[in-house]
């Protein structure tokens, strides 16, 4: 064999070579890719105010970093949510109006006051964040930290700024107004009435384990802001 053929047999042998690992590497990115895009579909029919997002990350390599950022950013607006709702639990500030509450705090109402301020400014931050968790910049400096190609960032961005897991988030934050402001209306109705209750203490008692007033119209504005916290 001529020393010419051999040297085109190797040619031919490199490109054929070649030719398995890029067809190698193209089928493993699209498996990558069809496994985070997948998985990105099931995310899109979860919602903030009501899903976690801290499911088994199903993509792998640098697609799973991606998916990673994403399901963390999203489930933090989740967590973030339940924390502003579960005020509305809080066993402390739901017997703030209580008789056993008069009695200990009152009629100076310290600790009451004070733990009421406690919740305004802990609701006041986490408002804030979920409010704001939509925002561009927000989104981004969370994926920013990781160093990935661009290729990746823009698959980052594809469904965080300009995909349906966008919109949903909008959607959501928009949607939850109401039940966020509805704790934010019973802090302040309970404060109202600890408020009231403190600048006319020589206007009430407690008798027979109950309230007592001896002004009428302190009486009904009393009644009128316990009968709203009741309804909501």
């Amino acid at each position: 064999m001529s020393k010419n053929k051999k040297v085109i047999i190797i040619l031919f042998s490199l490109i054929f070579l070649c030719l398995i690992l890029a067809g190698f590497f193209l089928v493993n990115s699209v498996v990558e890719g069809g496994a985070f895009r997948s998985e990105m579909k099931n995310l899109e029919l979860l919602d903030v105010v009501k899903d976690r997002f801290n499911t088994r990350i199903k993509s792998t390599k640098d697609y799973a970093i991606v998916e990673k950022r994403i399901k963390d950013y999203l489930d933090d607006c989740s967590i973030t949510y339940s924390s502003i709702i579960n005020i509305l639990n809080s066993k402390k500030l739901n017997k703030m109006l209580s008789v056993d509450n008069y009695k200990k705090d009152g009629p100076n109402f310290k600790n009451s006051l004070k733990y009421i301020e406690k919740l305004e400014n802990k609701y006041d931050k986490l408002n804030k964040k979920f409010s704001e968790s939509n925002k561009e910049d927000n989104i981004l400096d969370n994926i920013e930290k990781e160093k990935l190609d661009d290729y990746y960032i823009s698959i980052y961005k594809d469904n965080m700024i300009d995909g349906k897991l966008k919109k949903n988030l909008d959607k959501s934050i928009n949607n939850s107004k109401t039940s966020r402001q509805k704790v934010k209306n019973k802090i302040s109705n309970i404060k109202e009435v600890i408020t009231i209750l403190k600048n006319n203490k020589d206007k009430w008692n407690i008798k027979k384990n109950k309230i007592s007033f001896d002004d009428y119209k302190l009486y009904e504005k009393y009644n009128e802001l316990v009968k709203k916290i009741k309804k909501k």
